[in-house]
């Protein structure tokens, strides 16, 4: 299948929404008590429980996102291998320490 011109590199941008305390992006809209005009929805962290009318929104391509997460895992995996040195190195330590009577 052949690409149209029109449509060539475009891509339909993502909107994402995260708490601006936590930075998580798990937020979802919860519908309280209603009032006069209806129910006024809020937007609630399902990490760390703030609400507020609206939360920030990030828009941006699936290529930035796909390359973002990637930085993320890679540093990530170079914080495990650093914290299993240290744990080795501390292991080592322990077992040098001898008393001599």
């Amino acid at each position: 299948m052949e690409k149209c011109e029109c449509c060539d590199g475009h891509e339909k941008d993502l909107n994402i929404s995260f708490c601006p305390t936590c930075k998580s992006r798990d937020v979802k809209y919860v519908f309280g008590l209603g009032n006069l005009f209806g129910v006024i929805p809020k937007m609630q962290c399902k990490d760390c429980g703030f609400e507020c009318q609206s939360f920030p929104v990030l828009t941006i391509s699936p290529k930035d996102l796909q390359k973002a997460v990637q930085r993320v895992k890679k540093k990530v995996a170079k914080r495990k291998i650093a914290k299993k040195k240290v744990i080795k190195k501390k292991v080592i330590k322990k077992k040098k320490v001898v008393k001599k009577k």
